[in-house]
């Protein structure tokens, strides 16, 4: 059986999607876990940084470890071969749909997970309001990094649901 790809994007691949990529593996369910690959990647990373200082300490409260986690430079063929693509916000949609416009379908904000948003508003792509976004914690402290993992992590259980609903997993 084919994998499942989930590919998590943000600006520069060193806080927000790299805390989604480890706290998506860490929590995955046991029934997922052999078929489902989660990376990420950033619109506009730096090849080979690290997650940042705050991106670390805040993962190993979740029991995550991102150490070894590398920046990666979100590419067309990351856009192609990913089945899901989930976004921090609506900038990185655009940068997702310039790749690869057929794209949009499979992309969506982080957010749109998030079981506390009303249903009408839920899976919107287009005309979000950037509340919906997870806001960028670079240059902030620990609780604002630990802000950005709690609305990552409220994503969770929705994004597993959404995957359990997939015909190809």
């Amino acid at each position: 059986m084919r994998s499942f790809n989930i590919l998590v994007v943000c600006t520069g691949n060193i806080c927000r999607s790299p805390m989604a990529e480890g706290l998506l593996r860490h929590k995955l369910p046991e029934n997922l876990k052999e078929r489902v690959l989660i990376a990420s990647a950033g619109t506009d990373a730096l090849h080979g940084n690290l997650a940042t200082d705050f991106a670390i300490m805040v993962m190993q409260e979740y029991g995550v470890d991102l150490f070894s986690h590398r920046a990666r430079l979100l590419s067309r063929q990351m856009v192609v071969d990913a089945d899901l693509i989930l976004a921090m916000e609506q900038y990185h949609l655009r940068i997702i749909k310039s790749l690869k416009r057929k794209a949009i379908s499979k992309s969506f904000l982080m957010r749109a997970f998030d079981g506390s948003r009303s249903s009408s508003d839920r899976f919107q792509t287009k005309n979000s309001r950037a509340s919906y976004d997870v806001p960028d914690p670079i240059g902030g402290d620990l609780n604002l990094y630990r802000e950005s993992a709690q609305l990552i992590h409220d994503c969770l259980a929705g994004v597993y649901t959404y995957l359990e609903e997939q015909n190809e997993i």
